[in-house]
């Protein structure tokens, strides 16, 4: 499948959702950057999107440990991490998935705004 990916793909996705960590990505990176030099590519030429589980931190919510968490700014820095590993592009899975998980969320995508 990397393969295919490497030679078609614009983007490579690494979807874990839970427990995904920015320095967790190195090991799937090198492999997928391997597979785009196996082909003839430039791996630098394939963006890296992830899908991450992010919670709600709410009056009366508690975290479930697999998602992120923490205040507006800890979770923008998570968000920078992860763009210093090479993603370009984070999907956002709220825990819960409410509508006042993501008004939750609007300070930690006003602080990335911001820089």
């Amino acid at each position: 499948m990397l393969q295919l990916a490497a030679r078609y793909a614009e983007l490579w996705n690494v979807d874990r959702w839970n427990n995904c960590w920015p320095e967790a990505l190195r090991p799937l990176r090198a492999a997928v950057d391997a597979a785009c030099r196996d082909v003839g590519r430039e791996p630098s030429t394939l963006g890296h999107t992830v899908g991450i589980a992010v919670h709600s931190t709410g009056p009366g919510i508690k975290a479930d440990g697999e998602a992120h968490t923490g205040t507006p700014e800890r979770l923008a820095e998570i968000f920078h991490s992860f763009a210093r590993e090479g993603v370009c592009h984070i999907q956002v899975l709220f825990r819960p998935n409410t509508l006042a998980s993501i008004e939750a969320f609007a300070p930690v995508l006003e602080l990335l705004d911001r820089e």
